[in-house]
């Protein structure tokens, strides 16, 4: 009974270690992102105007267009997704970033019902980080579970002796 408690506990720990780091890997490769459309709009003096545009940190935009194009701007040849396959959503102008752009993920659920403002959605205008109270990792359950039967199976051992010792 007490490996299966350890499998369990070190199952749950482990899913949780887990999606914590698919938050932070979220968070940074919004920064690689953001990066990437402010080269672009260094370069070109212009932000992308909306999701379908973000290729052009891939590929240059028509040859008029493109003549201040230093690309690509990310190394692979693809725009990005969340580590939960769900693509990040850009949107320009920004609501929440009123002079630059808004960036984000719609986190584990892959749902935003407050453009990008969710407990689980990942962004790049909090500074303070507010998505990772929730991706915060649980603490693992077995030290106080061991302590619970190891204190139990004391008690049972000198019950146990005891009703020996009366019996004899």
């Amino acid at each position: 009974m007490l490996f299966i408690l350890l499998i369990v506990n070190v199952d749950i720990v482990y899913a949780s270690q887990v999606k914590t780091a698919k938050a932070y890997a979220t968070n940074s490769i919004i920064d690689i992102i953001s990066i990437a459309i402010n080269r672009y709009k260094f370069d070109t003096g212009k932000y992308p105007k909306d999701s379908e545009e973000l290729v052009f940190l891939i590929t240059p935009p028509n040859k008029k267009a493109s003549k201040n194009w230093n690309g690509p701007y990310l190394k692979k040849n693809r725009i990005p997704v969340d580590p939960w396959d769900n693509p990040f959503i850009y949107k320009y102008p920004g609501s929440n970033m009123k002079d630059s752009f808004d960036l984000y993920s719609t986190g584990i659920d892959g749902i935003s019902r407050t453009n990008g403002n969710d407990k689980d959605d990942i962004n790049n205008w909090q500074d303070d980080k507010e998505w990772e109270k929730f991706y915060k990792p649980n603490k693992p359950l077995f030290p106080k579970l061991l302590l619970g039967i190891l204190v139990l199976c004391s008690i049972l051992f000198f019950l146990w002796k005891f009703i020996r010792k009366i019996k004899t």
